[in-house]
């Protein structure tokens, strides 16, 4: 019993100090000493006095995050990094706070990202001649660093290696290659840039660091030193990008001259800075980022120009291009821009009037949010969405939206839109063809099949029939396509066509189309649907596709339908052969209207799309678009879709112009009757002869009789 009792205490024992074992992180004590183990090869021992040293052979292993590292917390003053040692831990020795030194060995080529992040009482670093590499953040938030000797053999310095730090000036040795966006970011004293000689990547003008790379035709401003004193300054002519952070936070500079050759701006160029006044010349930006402009609380006018050839995917101010500019009172956009968008000039709080240029068609959310000065918007006539939040918190704006604009399920504001109805064919035979040619494509490059959809089926017959009013993937309302697709997806594509008249002249032209082709091919895509609608003698073409999707199990046979399309209505005209309708007692004439979309296609209205009314209910009635005579007289018949109205004058007489013989129909026996009373061979009452004379000139002949004849075969449709 004795024996057992005493196993068990030395098993708890044991047991215990694994325990602690497994909480000292590392750690094993010796006196006045902590060592820790950090690879087979490497250790490091941390003394009495705060001095950390690394020794063994190759790179340190990496932390995966800030305050992972072993030694974190510990009152470390010092770290010397020995021979043997190649790399510095990624986040190794971040947040040291009392850290004021470091000494690494000319063995390590390359510093980690975030090394030595935080150790904001560090005040100098001399990097070895053996380094080569400093990754992204190693350095930053050094807020004490004043002092940084890099030198000849380092080849790249990541974004914001020295960010935040106290430098007055950064000498780039003639060996580096690779100067990363962002290193200075946020260097408040720095006054100017050095480069050595022999450097082929880069150079300094006036202490302004340029990227020059000979294998590239590329020619950028790197970066701005903050704390420069100069007040104006000319960015060289050549120049074809602005860097990401370039000119951020130069709170001296009130005056900067954009060349001719800029192509790209990039994200926050010339975001904090001092600048009053800017022009962005007649350009072609292939590259405009967000936040340009942000934080310039002195910048007071902006001209800008956008190339309509620049942009590969439409022209925008992009977000928070201006946000929280401040003092900010005349724009003055010109060019291609298409959209405004989200934030761009958020908290523009000395804004007044904004011109809203004729090429803009979308505001986004929150464009213009807290500009509580703006008293006057200049709408463009093209506007097509205005964001529910575009005009949030400007309390001295009236109107925040175009007249006629109607609040959309989407959040946007948009124009007044109404249901038009016409008539087509949907020929799903030849649909279901084209699911056969997709799928043999894909077959035959070892992609799944894809199924037809019920819900997308639905979807493509939808937008089939929208083409024939506008050939876009953006609806006749102005809806983009994706807003009727179903909401069960995260991946869609719509691909559409027109004129083909089989299955295999559509899929050659989307297969020898790349964009097309993509989405044909794309493996992400389980389900499609497809339609084809055919009208007017033109057959219109649809693939939607989305990443999920159930087998379609009954197809329905070719069927002639009346198609219900949402249009803008601003966006469409009505017109009809004549408004000046006349018709006897009894008589009746079926009106046909033509709708012509955004000033191009045209198409036939059904009746049934417009509501129709008459003054007069004793002269005449209508249904549909067909009015009926009913007694002697004159009045208005009105045709209502949405605002519009199209007003038809009615006149009604005892009898029926061209109808001579009066049996309800204008035919060939009525011309001869003409005929005959203009060779003598017949007589007519005095409501025949007002019958008979269809031209209104007062005489009865042969002209008569042809336009009576010419009523009848089709070629006029009325008198």
């Amino acid at each position: 019993m004795k024996n057992k009792v005493i196993k068990k205490l030395l098993i708890t024992i044991v047991v215990i100090i694994m325990i602690a074992n497994m909480f000292t992180n590392y750690k094993v004590f010796a006196t006045n000493e902590i060592t820790y183990t950090l690879s087979n090869t490497i250790t490091a021992k941390l003394s009495e006095d705060g001095t950390l040293t690394v020794s063994g052979t190759g790179n340190m292993p990496d932390f995966s995050s800030q305050k992972n590292e072993p030694w974190y917390g510990e009152n470390i003053k010092k770290v010397i990094i020995e021979n043997g040692i190649t790399s510095v831990s990624k986040y190794g020795f971040c947040e040291l706070k009392e850290l004021t030194t470091i000494s690494l060995s000319n063995t390590v080529t390359s510093i980690g990202e975030g090394a030595f992040y935080g150790c904001s009482s560090l005040k100098e670093f001399n990097a070895p001649t053996s380094l080569r590499t400093i990754e992204s953040g190693a350095f930053a938030e050094c807020t004490a660093l004043t002092q940084i000797k890099l030198n000849e053999g380092l080849k790249k310095v990541s974004s914001y290696v020295f960010q935040s730090t106290a430098i007055t000036e950064m000498s780039i040795p003639s060996t580096v290659t690779d100067w990363g966006f962002g290193a200075t970011l946020y260097c408040s004293k720095l006054e100017e840039f050095k480069v050595a000689d022999g450097n082929t990547e880069y150079f300094t003008d006036k202490g302004v660091l340029y990227w020059k790379p000979t294998q590239y035709t590329n020619f950028e401003v790197s970066a701005y030193p903050s704390a420069n004193k100069m007040e104006s300054y000319e960015i060289l002519e050549g120049v074809k990008c602005i860097d990401q952070d370039a000119f951020y936070n130069a709170k001296n500079l009130k005056q900067v001259t954009i060349p001719n050759s800029i192509t790209m701006l990039r994200a926050y160029a010339f975001a904090g800075s001092g600048l009053t006044t800017v022009t962005v010349p007649e350009i072609a930006l292939t590259v405009f980022a967000p936040g340009i402009f942000k934080d310039c609380t002195n910048l007071e006018t902006v001209n800008f120009y956008a190339n309509p050839d620049a942009y590969f995917t439409g022209a925008e101010l992009v977000s928070s291009t201006f946000l929280n500019c401040t003092s900010l009172k005349n724009v003055n956009i010109a060019g291609n821009i298409d959209n405004i968008a989200m934030s761009c000039f958020e908290n523009c709080t000395s804004l007044e009037e904004i011109t809203i240029p004729e090429t803009v068609k979308t505001i986004s959310s929150k464009a213009f949010l807290n500009c509580t000065s703006l008293k006057n918007v200049n709408w463009s006539e093209n506007i097509e969405k205005v964001s529910e939040s575009a005009f949030e918190g400007c309390t001295s704006l009236k109107q925040k939206y175009p007249d006629k604009f109607e609040l959309r399920d989407n959040g946007y504001y948009m124009p007044e839109t109404a249901d038009i109805k016409i008539t087509g064919e949907y020929k799903y035979d030849l649909a279901q063809q084209v699911l056969e040619l997709v799928n043999l494509e894909r077959t035959n490059s070892e992609l799944s099949t894809l199924v037809m959809d019920e819900q997308l089926f639905e979807t493509a017959n939808q937008r089939a029939a929208e083409l024939a009013i506008r050939f876009e993937h953006d609806r006749p309302d102005l809806t983009d396509c994706y807003e009727i697709f179903p909401s069960n997806y995260y991946t869609a594509a719509e691909n559409i066509a027109i004129g083909q008249s089989t299955p295999s002249s559509v899929m050659l032209s989307w297969m020898n189309s790349s964009g097309h082709r993509t989405n044909i091919m794309n493996p992400n895509f389980k389900a499609i649907g497809i339609s084809c609608f055919y009208y007017n003698g033109t057959y219109y073409w649809v693939q939607c596709f989305t990443n999920t999707g159930t087998q379609m199990t009954n197809y329905p046979k070719n069927e002639t339908v009346q198609a219900t399309i949402p249009v803008a209505l601003r966006d469409l005209e009505f017109s009809c052969s004549t408004q000046n309708i006349t018709l006897g007692v009894e008589g009746e004439k079926t009106i046909s209207i033509t709708g012509t979309y955004q000033n191009s296609t045209k198409f036939n209205c059904d009746n049934e799309a417009f509501t129709w009314t008459v003054d007069d209910k004793s002269v005449a009635t209508v249904k549909n678009g067909t009015i009926y005579g009913i007694g002697k007289g004159k009045t208005n018949v009105y045709a209502k879709v949405g605002s519009k109205i199209i007003t038809f004058t009615v006149t009604v007489n005892d009898y029926e112009l061209g109808d001579i013989n009066a049996d309800g129909s204008i035919n060939a026996r009525d011309a001869k009757i003409v005929l005959q009373y203009y060779s003598g061979q017949a007589t007519l009452s005095a409501k025949q002869k007002l019958s008979a004379d269809v031209n209104g000139d007062g005489i009865i002949n042969a002209r008569d009789a042809k336009l009576i004849l010419q009523y009848y075969s089709g070629k006029i449709q009325e008198f």
